[in-house]
């Protein structure tokens, strides 16, 4: 046995699976353990099943996978394994590597040549697309191929095989592929019905253009339901305001939306956000928000959304029983007063709530200028109404909760209404009474005070002293002391406490044109002068308003220059709002600081005539209403337009100044935690309500509008607003 062995060269060195069985002699397989070892009969010795030796004497010759042994061709290879993907996988969009391992019998390993490359190959159970593969590499036993999977969503099977398929082939690796993006829907809850309206009772609440005539209010929430037909993650909002002209404006942060809610139909992913319009920028009476969702699926593929949601700053529009002449007051609860006029003596006098819906009517007669309300108190306030009932000039109180008569004064000597109503206590016999007063055209001061004793409710002066007043002009109150404008041209001022129709010491003060609008500040009473034929005449001036003494030009401040001025508003920091007309196409819109002194006033050209005071809002906002009724908005301390909208009145004959309310609860209760609020204005024989980006009047203001406050008392002593 041992020259055997020393005779093949120490075979045993090649016989690498005969750990077990060496050095055991053999004449047949059954000596060597049958199934589990093999004998080399050449040598008479065991070996181990699978590790035949190598030999040339293979007849046919064996395949390049194949090895020739002893006991014929054996495969050279006995793995071929998918390492990557994994089985199961969720692939996206991009390139995939795709790895696999070709395993060689270590009994060959030294003869074995591995091939250049693999063949890899995808299948699906339909005849879509699988997508393309690369180029393949190898480095070592390891083979790498780039494949780009097809754009769908589908499951695709993997495999790799020796370039002879018969050699060795891979178990299937199934794949899931997701290379399309989350499909998302956005789409919105639908916008509260809105009133058609019925004349001289309720308020239209649609908007005129069609396109919006059922479109969301500023001033309303909407439920944003957005959905997708795939689990997503980090589902984004964006909302992008309005911009000047209707342009898309500045979009917010974006907003997470986490899945709740409800959705149309059954989308696999449902998310809900409630947006408050008051957020997104509005420059713009109305126009289109836009709403963007994006989000990703599982494998980060991104998808997107968007959808336009129309909004409007449009509340309503009141169709009114004759032509509104005066500026409407607004109560401490929100009710809205006004008075009409239809030149027959019979006018009405009319509450509404802020929704636009008549509460109660009053036969008063024609109301010409502006009626004012009094103080709450004892769930109460009273509104006063100078009015002319056929040919008898009246001065009404009546009840705001219900619209009854409280009393009724009635000048002597007959005429019609001139000034507007001022309202403020003033002194009586046991002290002092809310007194509400106006000046008629026989030249009487009329004053009603309905919780006084009998003798003093309804009182009046008159005689020589007493002078004409302006129309529907301006009528303001200091403590007990009144100011008016009259014809002669010159502004007049008496004390209600002394019941004489002779002027205060220092009054009148002559005007260089006809006195219209009125602003007290501290000790001084600022007024707009110019007649309404010509615009080129006119000023604003100033007069001590404790003592007269001389009056004086505030605009233009050269004597030599004239521009008309109607009316005129005050902001904080003593800053004058109102309108110039120094030509036929000079109609400009300024602000000037009352403090200062040889300080040229800012100025925008172009607005049309300013008759009307503008009005002062909150969040640095000015309204002005041309006398085409054109309504702007703009930043008070820049003279910055925000937004217009023409609401086609006719204003150029009539004082009628816009009023501005906060935003009201169904109680009447005002709500300030958002920055809106109400801007009515009147005019020819409609009312119009417009939502606005003020809660209310500018507190800070000294005058923030015509007749000083919301009530239109006339009285820098009136709080600005009943708002909290």
């Amino acid at each position: 046995m041992l020259r055997k062995l020393l005779g093949t060269g120490l075979l045993l060195a090649t016989l690498a699976g005969c750990t077990k069985l060496e050095g055991r002699e053999c004449a047949s397989d059954s000596d060597c353990g049958g199934e589990t070892g093999r004998c080399d009969l050449s040598v008479g010795l065991c070996y181990q099943a699978g590790t035949e030796p190598e030999t040339d004497n293979c007849s046919p010759v064996c395949a390049a996978y194949q090895a020739c042994t002893t006991a014929g061709c054996t495969p050279r290879f006995t793995a071929l394994t998918l390492l990557s993907p994994a089985n199961n996988a969720v692939l996206g969009g991009g390139t995939v590597q795709v790895q696999a391992r070709l395993v060689a019998n270590p009994t060959y390993a030294s003869t074995t040549q591995y091939p250049d490359t693999l063949i890899f190959s995808a299948a699906r159970t339909d005849t879509g697309d699988v997508g393309s593969f690369g180029t393949v590499t190898r480095d070592g036993d390891t083979y790498t191929v780039s494949w780009t999977p097809p754009s769908a969503q589908t499951q695709i099977t993997l495999t790799a095989a020796h370039p002879t398929p018969v050699a060795v082939q891979s178990a299937a690796v199934n794949v899931q592929v997701d290379t399309i993006a989350p499909t998302f829907t956005v789409a919105f809850s639908s916008p509260p019905t809105r009133a058609t309206g019925t004349a001289g009772t309720q308020a239209d609440e649609r908007d005129p253009t069609t396109e919006f005539g059922v479109a969301f209010r500023r001033d309303e929430p909407v439920t944003v339901k957005l959905s997708a037909n795939e689990p997503v993650s980090e589902v984004m909002l964006t909302v992008v305001g309005i911009g000047p002209g209707g342009t898309a404006g500045a979009a917010l942060a974006p907003i997470a939306v986490q899945p709740g809610g409800t959705c149309d139909g059954s989308p696999v992913f449902c998310g809900n956000v409630t947006m408050d319009l008051s957020v997104p920028e509005m420059r713009d009476v109305r126009g289109t928000m836009e709403f963007r969702v994006q989000g990703q699926d599982a494998v980060g593929n991104r998808g997107s959304a968007s959808a336009g949601l129309k909004v409007t700053r449009w509340k309503w529009a009141f169709d009114a029983p004759g032509r509104i002449d005066g500026t409407p007051a607004i109560g401490h609860r929100g009710t809205i007063y006004l008075g009409t006029d239809v030149n027959t003596g019979n006018g009405k006098t009319l509450a509404l709530d802020p929704n636009g819906a008549k509460v109660w009517e009053f036969a008063s007669g024609d109301v010409l200028a502006s009626l004012a309300v009094g103080a709450f108190s004892s769930n109460e306030e009273y509104v006063y109404v100078a009015a002319k009932n056929g040919s008898n000039p009246l001065l009404y109180v009546l009840r705001g909760s219900n619209g009854s008569k409280k009393l009724e004064c009635s000048p002597s000597g007959g005429g019609s209404l001139q000034t507007s109503v001022a309202v403020g206590p003033t002194p009586v016999t046991t002290g002092t009474a809310e007194t509400g007063v106006s000046i008629y055209s026989q030249g009487r001061i009329v004053e009603a005070r309905p919780d006084a004793l009998a003798i003093e409710q309804c009182t009046e002066v008159s005689g020589g002293g007493v002078s004409a007043s302006i129309l529907g002009g301006a009528l303001v109150m200091r403590g007990q002391h009144i100011f008016y404008g009259t014809g002669v041209p010159s502004v007049i001022s008496y004390d209600l406490g002394t019941g004489s129709n002779t002027p205060r010491n220092g009054w009148p003060q002559t005007t260089s044109h006809t006195p219209r609008g009125f602003a007290v500040i501290g000790d001084v009473l600022y007024g707009g002068a110019g007649t309404a034929d010509n615009p080129a005449l006119g000023n604003l001036f100033k007069i001590p308003a404790v003592t007269g003494g001389s009056i004086s030009r505030v605009y233009p401040a050269d004597t030599s220059l004239f521009s008309r001025v109607f009316n005129l508003a005050v902001g904080s920091g003593n800053v004058a709002y109102f309108g110039s007309d120094s030509g036929t196409t000079d109609k400009n819109l300024l602000s000037l600081g009352l403090d200062t002194t040889g300080v040229a006033p800012a100025s925008v050209p172009n607005v049309g005539t300013l008759r009307s005071a503008p009005a002062i809002g909150k969040n640095d906002r000015l309204y002005t209403v041309n006398t085409q009724g054109r309504v702007e908005a703009w930043t008070a301390s820049t003279l910055t337009s925000q937004w217009s909208a023409d609401l086609t009145l006719i204003l150029d004959a009539v004082d009628a100044s816009p009023a501005l309310d906060c935003r009201r609860d169904a109680t009447g209760q005002g709500l300030t935690d958002k920055p809106l609020g109400t801007l009515y204005v009147g005019g020819s024989a409609r009312l119009f309500a417009l939502v606005v980006d003020s809660p209310g009047l500018d507190p800070n203001a000294p005058w923030p509008k015509f007749q000083h406050d919301a009530r239109n008392s006339g009285n820098p002593a009136t709080p600005i607003t009943s708002c909290p």
